[in-house]
């Protein structure tokens, strides 16, 4: 062989080594992707299993919670079936807040009651010098 076919040979080993790694590249790039999309198709196929094994879904609903104070219990209500979801007791904490709310009630009925017995004294006062009370 002469100088200049060693040379060809060389090169084309040398581009025949680099196409090997890219396919080898892309192989594993395939890999990962079909991976990927092999644990997506099977998480979703355990769901479906779950769900119609139990026949129900987890789904977002709206919710109401009330308060039975006399019964100290807190009910949850799905707003689009008005099926009970779950009921608790109040917690400790949950009544604080209504004590604190009843609280600042009074101090807004007792407020109110001040200024209606203002009035009331305004409007019983004698009239002075042509002047007279209105509300």
């Amino acid at each position: 062989m002469t100088d200049t076919e060693v040379i060809k040979r060389a090169d084309r080993l040398v581009k025949i080594a680099e196409e090997s790694a890219t396919l080898d590249w892309e192989l594993e790039v395939r890999k990962k992707d079909h991976k990927e999309k092999q644990g997506g198709l099977t998480s979703e196929a355990k769901q479906l299993c779950r769900e119609v094994k139990s026949r129900s879904e987890d789904r977002m609903v709206e919710v109401k919670e009330t308060f039975y104070w006399e019964r100290n219990s807190v009910e949850r209500v799905r707003l689009d079936t008005g099926e009970i979801v779950s009921a608790r007791s109040i917690t400790a904490d949950e009544r604080q807040r209504q004590l604190e709310l009843d609280e600042e009630k009074v101090k807004a009925v007792e407020e109110a009651l001040a200024e209606k017995e203002e009035g009331a004294e305004e409007e019983n006062a004698p009239a002075e010098k042509g002047l007279k009370a209105v509300r």
